[in-house]
Parts: C-alpha cells; sequence; structure tokens
C-alpha cells in the first residue's frame, strides 16, 4: 500500500515538474520571440531612418559640412552669428558671435578647447563631452548606419502630435542618448544626453526642424537647443555646404 502511494506521488512530482518546465520553456521562447520581434522593428525603422538620409552611399560620402545662420541666445538674452565646421572623424568647431559676447568650441579627436572671448583653453569631464555629444548628434544617421551605437531600450511614443519612435543608443564612451525618428518623416527631430554637471544631472538636448536637402542629404534649417527642460537657444542655419574643404588649423588651437 505504502508502495502504490509512494508512486502515485512521485507520478505526480513527475507530471507537476514537466508542467513547471513546460511553463518555463514557453516563457523563455515568449521573451525570446518578443525580442526578435524589437530587434526585427528597430532594424525596419533604423532601415527607413537611413533612407530617408539619402541612403548608404549619400551618408559615407557626406564627409565634412560647413553651416551658418544666426542664432538666439534665450538665457543671454542677445542674438548673432553663428558658424559650425565638422569632419569625421570627430572634428567640430563653432563660433558664435553675439552682440555682447563670443564663444569658440573646437573638437578634434580625443581633446576640446573652448573660449568665451579670450585665448582657447582645454577643457574636459562635463565640457568636453558635450563637444562629443554635439557633434555625435549632428552625424547620427552615421553612426547608426556603421553600427558605432548600440540600441539598449526602444519604444512607440507621442511628441508635438506626432508618432515617434524613441531609441536609447550607447557607446563606450560617454552617457547615453536618446533620439526620436519620426515615424512620417522618419527623420531624427530629436536628441537628448544626461550629463554630470558638478554633482547634479543636466538634461541637454535639441530638436530639429525645417528640413531641406542639400547634395541629397536633409539637414535642418531650424535648431533649437534646451537644457533640463528650459529653452537655451534657436539657430536658423541659412547656408550649408556639403564636403568643402578644411583646413586642419580650424581643429587646432
Amino acid at each position: 500500500m505504502r508502495n502504490a502511494s509512494f508512486n502515485i506521488c512521485m507520478r505526480h512530482i513527475r507530471v507537476l515538474s514537466l508542467v513547471v518546465m513546460g511553463t518555463l520553456l514557453l516563457t523563455a521562447c515568449a521573451a525570446y520571440g518578443k525580442a526578435v520581434d524589437t530587434k526585427q522593428l528597430n532594424d525596419a525603422v533604423i532601415a527607413r531612418m537611413i533612407a530617408a538620409y539619402g541612403g548608404k552611399d549619400v551618408i559615407n560620402r557626406t564627409k565634412s559640412v560647413y553651416a551658418e545662420g544666426e542664432i538666439v541666445a534665450h538665457m543671454k538674452k542677445d542674438m548673432g552669428t553663428y558658424k559650425r565646421w565638422s569632419e569625421r572623424d570627430r572634428k567640430l568647431r563653432v563660433e558664435t558671435a553675439y552682440s555682447r559676447s563670443s564663444e569658440t568650441r573646437i573638437l578634434s579627436g580625443v581633446r576640446g578647447w573652448r573660449s568665451d572671448g579670450g585665448p582657447l583653453e582645454e577643457v574636459t569631464g562635463h565640457q568636453f563631452l558635450a563637444m562629443v555629444y554635439q557633434y555625435k548628434q549632428l552625424d547620427l544617421p552615421y553612426g547608426m548606419l556603421n553600427g558605432k551605437y548600440r540600441i539598449s531600450d526602444s519604444w512607440k511614443d507621442r511628441m508635438d502630435g506626432r508618432d515617434v519612435k524613441v531609441f536609447i543608443i550607447e557607446d563606450s564612451e560617454g552617457p547615453p542618448m536618446r533620439f526620436c525618428v519620426d515615424l512620417k518623416t522618419y527623420l531624427i527631430i530629436r536628441v537628448e544626453g544626461a550629463f554630470d554637471m558638478n554633482g547634479r544631472t543636466a538634461i541637454l538636448g535639441v530638436t530639429f526642424s525645417d528640413f531641406r536637402k542639400v547634395d541629397g542629404y536633409p539637414f535642418p534649417y531650424r535648431v533649437q537647443n534646451f537644457g533640463s527642460g528650459m529653452a537655451i537657444g534657436e539657430t536658423q542655419i541659412r547656408k550649408y555646404v556639403v564636403n568643402p574643404e578644411m583646413k586642419g588649423s580650424l581643429f587646432r588651437p
């Protein structure tokens, strides 16, 4: 009698074990399927984004860009001229000349310099990472095309009445970045990054609009910068020049 009861108990345990194992397997398969599905959806959006920027050939051949226009600094309550030179890989020079002040920023590889009207001085920490972040946001389609970033999260959202796909991306340097792709045009309309500034976290971001094509590449003619939810400045680009010859001295102090 005891042997019969023991055998029945063991059968129940084996059945229960099979049920538990099956449930775990189904859960794992569902999670794997969801991950695969998410990757496929992300890949599809990124592919359409690459196409919206002119495709692989146009993005890869757009190696240097000069831009100029007018800038309004909300916090400074001033306005002036804006000039920007950028070149792969990781070269950036930005000059702003307001009515009462001026600023120059230079990024060259792993070094950066900044001036508020006086001599250029080398910067490190969040000031250097802010320059790197600006370079990356300007050349983001190239970075995504050539696998420079890893997507750590993504979701659909609404922004200013538009459907967008939000991506969180990371690389080996600096804070993660978040960017939004307009699901109608498949252009990048917003980029954000979090920075540690003297123990406080600041969100620096930019929105892009008024896109027009130059040599097959769509550039934003309106650029708005913000920090931790507050408007910092707005730039109206007047002219873009694609692949101009750039002297090395532009990116040296």
